[in-house]
């Protein structure tokens, strides 16, 4: 990698930041890319592919401002990503209470204002993040997932409401498992 990164800084002439930045963007995309890819191959032949795709879409934004679990290894993210979809496929065939779902949805993001962003040490690494920017985009976008499901419970914002649910979850979770491993 680190060849890479010096024809990177060479070629383009940019600082090493630009570059760690460049090869960041790069791992991810060929990894989501395959990732969403193998995911998507059971919800295909299962009749499922406008649910997966609103769950992939209302996941990619809001996970891109609010963080969420961070694997190292390629095959285990792989696994707790499947998990990811299909349980979230599987919590919108639950008959839940509209009343019940927007209160864990209030909730929910509520922990995201607390929590959010989670970041990744690859991540923390690249220094232009601005942190206060990714915790109030990734308030508004809960929020609005939750009033998209207040106002109209359809389909896409079912999925939007388990989107904020399970990722809210999801950061008090990594937040109980970071404050663990600190000890």
């Amino acid at each position: 990698m680190n060849n890479f990164k010096s024809n990177i800084i060479n070629q383009f002439q940019i600082s090493e930041i630009e570059a760690d930045q460049i090869i960041y963007l790069l791992q991810i995309i060929f990894s989501d890319l395959s990732k969403v890819a193998i995911i998507l191959i059971p919800f295909l032949y299962t009749g499922y592919l406008i649910e997966y795709f609103s769950i992939l879409g209302l996941t990619l934004v809001l996970k891109s401002q609010a963080g969420s679990f961070h694997f190292k290894n390629y095959w285990s993210c792989l696994i707790f990503t499947s998990l990811y979809f299909i349980s979230i496929l599987l919590l919108m065939k639950l008959n839940i209470n509209k009343n019940i779902l927007i209160g864990l949805g209030s909730l929910a993001v509520i922990i995201i204002a607390i929590l959010s962003p989670m970041l990744s040490e690859q991540k923390k690494k690249i220094k232009r993040l601005n942190i206060k920017a990714l915790k109030i985009r990734a308030l508004a976008i809960s929020l609005l997932y939750v009033s998209f499901f207040i106002i109209k419970n359809n389909p896409f914002t079912h999925s939007a409401i388990w989107v904020v649910i399970i990722q809210s979850s999801l950061l008090l979770i990594q937040k109980g498992v970071s404050h663990v491993t600190k000890r």
